[in-house]
C-alpha cells in the first residue's frame, strides 16, 4: 500500500477534525485492531518534531477508520505557518504502517 499524500490546513486556534478509512490494494478496509496512532508536525521534512498530535488519534481497528480530532487549545501555538506531518499506526508487535504524509 502506497502512503497517500494529503495537503491539510489547520487554522491556528481552531478545532481540527478529519476521518478517513485506510484500504488495502483490493479496496477493502485494513484491520488495525490493537494498533495505536501517532501524528507529528514539523516545520520542514528533516526538521525536529514541533507538535505531537498523537493523543488526538482514535482508531476503529476492524473498519480501518482513523479519526484525528485536535482541539483548538492544541493548535493555538504552532510556531510556524507551513510545515509537514505524518500519520503512522503501530501494531502491538511494533510493526509501523505509515498511512499519510
Amino acid at each position: 500500500m502506497a502512503s497517500p499524500k494529503y495537503d491539510i490546513i489547520i487554522d491556528e486556534g481552531a478545532d481540527y477534525a478529519i476521518s478517513f478509512t485506510v484500504k488495502d490494494d483490493n479496496d477493502d478496509p485494513m484491520d488495525f485492531t490493537d494498533f495505536t496512532g501517532r501524528m507529528h508536525l514539523k516545520n520542514k521534512i528533516d526538521g525536529n518534531i514541533t507538535l505531537d498530535y498523537s493523543p488526538y488519534i482514535s482508531i476503529v481497528g476492524n473498519l480501518g477508520l482513523v479519526n484525528i480530532i485536535v482541539p483548538a487549545s492544541a493548535t493555538i501555538n504552532a510556531g510556524f505557518i507551513n510545515g509537514v506531518y505524518d500519520v503512522e499506526l503501530e501494531s502491538s508487535y511494533g510493526n509501523i504502517t505509515k498511512i499519510t504524509w
